[in-house]
């Protein structure tokens, strides 16, 4: 006997709709729609959805790949007093892969632990920040273009005059 997707109550005679369970079929056709009344139309229309949104998905990264910054800026951190840096980026790249932002990570050099992010124009202008510790430091710096796409994220470096 198949199952019936609703229990009756004994008390009021209403029925209740009961989940169906992992293995259990639906009802009746009637739930089913198309897939159920013409199958082929039905795997027809999954098919050209899943092929536009896989062709429109695959147009997007290619043009996102072509718009990222190639270069990550060059960016100098020099210390500007015991417990201060002062950070100068510079742009790099052309039109949409020209990086015009950069962050750069402060991080502690003994532990990688992360003291500062600052995010600054790539404009050439010195900007200075204070730090929370007075230890050796290294830093890395990724560029970011005006879409905000993030360019490759510089290997750690010294600060100049800190070696």
């Amino acid at each position: 006997m198949p199952r019936s997707n609703a229990s009756a109550d004994s008390a009021t005679g209403c029925s209740i709709p009961l989940p169906i369970g992992a293995g259990d079929i639906p009802p009746n056709p009637r739930w089913q729609h198309i897939s159920w009344s013409a199958p082929l139309t039905f795997q027809t229309q999954g098919a050209a959805h899943r092929f536009t949104r896989v062709a429109w998905r695959g147009f997007l990264h290619r043009a996102g790949w072509l718009t990222a910054p190639a270069h990550a800026p060059k960016v100098s951190v020099v210390p500007a007093g015991p417990t201060s840096v002062s950070i100068t980026a510079h742009a790099r790249g052309r039109l949409l892969r020209r990086a015009v932002r950069a962050t750069v990570v402060l991080e502690d050099a003994a532990t990688t632990r992360v003291l500062a992010v600052h995010t600054v124009a790539a404009d050439g202008r010195r900007r200075a920040f204070d730090l929370v510790s007075a230890g050796a430091i290294r830093w890395r710096a990724a560029g970011y273009n005006r879409l905000r796409q993030r360019g490759p994220v510089s290997a750690p470096v010294a600060p100049a005059g800190t070696e």
